[in-house]
């Protein structure tokens, strides 16, 4: 009986529950997740990228447990490297699929810190420090890190990115999501977007005119559960009853829409798409949830503490966290570039 019940559960899905389970995420993105701290759209890609926190809520929506497998691949030597498998559950324990993620203390971003001071510079060996460019034309001295004071930090950034892993391939969410690419340097980031993204063609489409007299792609009407994704979003964006059909048609460059259930599937996806990148149509007035989201540099301190930080690290991080030559101390910044350093942290460097 046992093994008969988990044949039937076993059978394929059908393209109904396939297309469900695609709406179901669509639905929590619009309702649930938020923009740059479950997922975020990297300048030059087609795809918002998934974060850790994003992937978390996934795997909650699908009730889907995970069981991380550490290898540690550093084989002596100056460098720490770890590998994890995640493999997924359900909730009647079923194996669905398996994730993989490394890092290791070679990465640019781990190999190399921030100097203390010129005396920490003049102190340390010439083949451990490097002067670091910016296109901006600033240079920043930098030292090796010792690479047992990243250990833990390495560890929970391989499992982050085998966690993603696992969510987008068990979810059957990676036409909606990138992932790894905010994990990336600036350089090669940019030079992956511009092989992979900022060229790439979008297939054609066959359109037709709709009836109120706007181009639509495929056939059908839009789907309800795109439909329930789209209008929280544009609440959150600021737009009004009134605003609603001129700021989506504006969005997807169609005219003459005179009510969203026009569209079709395709640009209801389109424009969901849109949406989760589109900055607020009206600025809204500061709420006391907002103002109580004030980052302070005490709470930086906190944040790098509970990373494992020591005092006399946390400016050199900053600064090669907002990639500039670190202030002399943290009140020096702004509230924005404390707010992105501690968005930073959180993403990167979080348990």
């Amino acid at each position: 009986m046992e093994g008969q019940e988990l044949q039937e559960y076993r059978q394929p899905l059908t393209a109904v529950e396939v297309r469900a389970q695609v709406n179901l995420i669509q639905e929590v993105m619009g309702a649930v997740m938020k923009k740059d701290l479950h997922y975020g759209t990297i300048p030059g890609t087609q795809k918002p990228t998934l974060y850790k926190p994003g992937s978390e809520k996934l795997l909650s929506t699908f009730r889907i447990s995970i069981q991380p497998e550490v290898e540690d691949l550093s084989f002596g030597g100056d460098v720490i490297r770890y590998r994890v498998t995640c493999k997924a559950y359900d909730s009647r324990g079923n194996f669905l699929g398996a994730g993989i993620g490394e890092c290791s203390t070679d990465e640019e971003k781990y190999k190399w810190r921030g100097i203390v001071c010129d005396a920490e510079w003049n102190a340390t060996p010439e083949d451990q420090r490097r002067l670091k460019f910016y296109r901006n034309g600033n240079q920043v001295k930098q030292i090796r890190t010792n690479p047992a004071d990243l250990a833990n930090t390495v560890l929970k950034m391989a499992k982050k990115r085998a966690q993603i892993d696992v969510t987008l391939t068990v979810t059957a969410a990676s036409d909606i999501f990138d992932q790894d690419i905010e994990d990336l340097s600036p350089e090669v980031r940019e030079a992956i977007v511009g092989e992979n993204g900022a060229g790439r063609k979008e297939p054609s489409t066959v359109t037709r005119k709709s009836q109120s007299g706007g181009q639509q792609e495929g056939n059908g009407k839009i789907q309800p559960a795109q439909l329930r994704a789209i209008y929280p979003m544009l609440k959150k964006l600021g737009v009004t009853e009134d605003q609603k059909h001129v700021f989506c048609a504006k969005a997807l460059g169609i005219k003459g829409l005179k009510s969203l259930n026009d569209l079709t599937p395709e640009q209801g996806k389109e424009l969901i798409q849109k949406l989760m990148s589109s900055e607020p149509a009206i600025e809204p007035e500061p709420t006391t949830g907002e103002l109580m989201d004030m980052v302070t540099p005490d709470d930086i301190r906190d944040i790098f503490t509970g990373a494992g930080y020591a005092e006399d690290q946390i400016l050199s991080k900053i600064g090669t966290i907002l990639q500039e030559p670190p202030k002399k101390t943290i009140e020096e910044y702004s509230d924005q570039a404390l707010k992105d350093v501690a968005a930073w942290m959180q993403e990167n460097e979080s348990a």
